[in-house]
C-alpha cells in the first residue's frame, strides 16, 4: 500500500515536542564562547549540485540559492563522503570518513569516543539545536549527542527556527537543519498530472523494495534473484523521465523556499551577519545515468557531487568560487579555524578550507567518497562494482576503485563530466597511483568484515517517518 504522504499531516510533526523542549531550556548555564559568532549548517537531503542554479542549472529552480551564492563562497567540486544519508551525515558532523567512523547501515551509531560537532561546541558555550526531517540524522545514529534540543520534524522553515531562537536570546548558537526535500516521495509539480505523480512515487517505492528484499529478510545479499523485476521497474521509470525530472525540480524549489525562509528569519533578527552559514547536501540522486535509480549504489558524480556554499559573517568573500575538490569532511575543520577554536578539529580527518579563501591550493590527490553497500542488491551492478568502492579526485581526474574486482575506473571530468569514458587503459600509471590511495583508505573497511546487517528496532515516530520516506515497507 502507498504510504501516507509526508504533507498530510506531517507539517505538525515534532512542533509540539520542540515547543516543550524550548520551554525547558536552562539559559545561562554554560560559558559564553570567545566570539559571538553563530553557526548554521543547513542540509538539503538528496540535492544534486547540477540541479541548482549556482552549479549551472538553467532555468534555475533555486532562485534563493542563486542569490545566496553571490554572498557566499561556492565550492564548485564538493563531494559527499558517501552516497546516502546515514554514513554521509555522520561524516559531516564528525569529520571522519566512512571506513573510520564505521556507521554504515541502519542501527549502527557513532562510537562513544567519537564526538560530533555539537558535543564539541556545547561545552564552549554555544547553544545547540538539531531540527531534522530524516531520522538517520538524529538519535538513531547517535547524532543527537551534544544538542540541547534534537527533534524530528516534518520540515524546518523560519517559523520553526524562530520558536527556538526566542529561547536562545542573544547567546551564540549552533543550529543544524536537515530537510528532506527533494527526497522522494515527490510532492507534485504543476505540469505533472496527479495520476502520473502517483505512478512515479509507486515505482520508486517498488524499486527500493526490490533492491532490499534480502536485507529486510535478514538473508545474505543475493539470496533473492529478482533482476527481471528490477529491470522492469527501471524501464518504466526511464519511460517517465520527463515527469520524474519535473517532480524532482519542483521539490528542489520547495527546498529552496525553506532555506530562504530560514535565512530571512536570521536576517530579520539581525543575526545573519554574525552567522557562518553552511549550505550542503548529503548526497545526490541517480536517474538511470549509470544503470540505477535513487541513491547509494554508485560513486558517480550524480550521487556524490553536492552543493556546498559557505556564507561568512558580513558576506566576506561573497561570490568567490573555489574549483579545487573538497569534501563535507572539511566542514568541521573549517569552522574550527574560522571560530578560532582549534579543539573543535581535534582528531578529525578533514582539511580546513580557510587557506582556499586566500587563493591557496588543496591536496593534489584525495579520497572524496566511499560506498560500502550492506543493504541493496542488483546482480548486474554487483558483478561490476561489488559492494565497496572508493572515489579519489586529483585535479580534473576522478578514479573509482572497486574492491571486489580490484579494478580502477578513471575519468577526465574536464572532457567527460558524465563519466562515460573509462581512461584507465590509456592512463595506467595515474590509475595505479590513485587506486593505491583508495586501497589504503579502505583498509579499515576491509579489516572490519561485519556480519549480515538487519533492520533495527525503532521507536514509533522514527518508524513512521522512515515509512513516509520509503525506507520501511508496510
Amino acid at each position: 500500500m502507498r504510504r501516507e504522504h509526508r504533507g498530510h499531516p506531517a507539517p505538525r510533526l515534532g512542533r509540539v515536542a520542540l515547543a516543550a523542549a524550548v520551554a525547558l531550556l536552562a539559559l545561562g548555564c554554560a560559558p559564553r564562547p570567545a566570539r559571538d559568532v553563530d553557526v548554521v549548517i543547513f542540509l538539503i537531503d538528496t540535492l544534486r549540485a547540477d540541479r541548482t542554479g549556482p552549479y549551472g542549472r538553467t532555468p534555475s529552480p533555486t532562485p534563493f540559492l542563486d542569490e545566496l551564492a553571490t554572498e557566499s563562497v561556492v565550492f564548485e567540486q564538493a563531494y559527499s563522503p558517501a552516497p546516502w544519508t546515514l554514513p554521509s551525515t555522520v561524516s559531516l558532523l564528525t569529520s571522519k570518513p566512512l571506513c573510520r567512523h564505521g556507521v554504515t547501515v541502519d542501527g549502527e551509531t557513532v562510537a562513544p569516543d567519537l564526538a560530533p560537532l555539537a558535543q564539541r561546541m556545547r561545552p564552549l558555550g554555544w547553544r545547540t539545536a538539531s531540527l531534522f526531517s530524516n531520522p538517520f540524522a538524529g538519535p538513531m545514529s547517535g547524532l543527537d549527542r551534544g544538542f540541547e534540543v534534537s527533534r524530528l520534524v516534518a520540515r524546518t522553515d523560519g517559523d520553526l527556527v524562530s520558536l527556538w531562537l526566542d529561547a536562545v536570546g542573544d547567546q551564540p548558537f549552533f543550529l543544524y537543519v536537515h530537510n528532506v526535500e527533494p527526497h522522494d516521495p515527490y510532492d507534485g509539480a504543476p505540469d505533472v498530472a496527479p495520476p502520473v505523480q502517483a505512478q512515479v512515487n509507486r515505482l520508486l517505492d517498488r524499486h527500493r523494495e526490490l533492491t532490499r528484499v534480502d536485507w529486510l529478510a535478514g538473508e545474505p545479499l543475493g539470496t533473492t534473484r529478482n533482476e527481471a523485476q528490477q529491470d522492469e521497474v527501471s524501464a518504466e521509470l526511464a519511460g517517465l523521465r520527463i515527469p520524474v525530472d519535473a517532480l524532482y525540480d519542483a521539490d528542489v524549489e520547495r527546498a529552496d523556499a525553506l532555506l530562504a525562509s530560514t535565512v530571512a528569519e536570521l536576517r530579520a533578527r539581525g543575526r545573519l551577519d554574525r552567522t557562518i552559514l553552511v549550505v550542503v547536501s548529503d548526497h545526490g540522486e541517480e536517474f538511470g545515468e549509470h544503470g540505477g535509480w535513487q541513491h547509494d549504489q554508485s560513486l558517480y558524480d550524480e550521487l556524490v557531487r553536492v552543493p556546498m556554499l559557505i556564507r561568512l559573517p558580513g558576506a566576506e568573500h561573497g561570490g568567490l568560487r573555489v574549483a579545487q575538490p573538497v569534501s563535507l569532511l572539511d566542514v568541521v575543520p573549517t569552522l574550527a579555524e574560522l571560530l578560532g577554536e582549534p579543539g573543535l578539529a581535534e582528531d578529525t580527518d578533514g582539511q580546513s578550507l580557510v587557506p582556499l579563501l586566500a587563493g591557496g591550493e588543496g591536496a593534489e590527490a584525495r579520497v572524496v567518497s566511499t560506498r560500502w553497500n550492506r543493504k541493496k542488491y542488483y546482480q548486474p551492478l554487483e558483478a561490476t562494482r561489488g559492494n565497496l568502492n572508493v572515489a579519489v579526485r586529483e585535479g580534473p581526474w576522478k578514479a573509482i576503485w572497486n574492491a571486489a574486482s580490484d579494478t580502477v575506473e578513471l575519468y577526465d571530468l574536464a572532457r567527460d563530466p558524465r563519466e562515460r569514458r573509462d581512461r584507465s587503459a590509456s592512463e595506467p600509471e595515474r590509475a595505479a597511483r590513485l587506486g593505491a590511495l583508495a586501497r589504503e583508505h579502505a583498509a579499515p573497511c576491509l579489516a572490519a568484515r561485519p556480519g549480515p546487517a538487519a533492520p533495527p528496532d525503532l521507536d514509533p515516530a522514527t518508524r513512521a517517518r522512515l515509512r513516509e520516506l520509503g525506507y520501511i515497507e508496510e
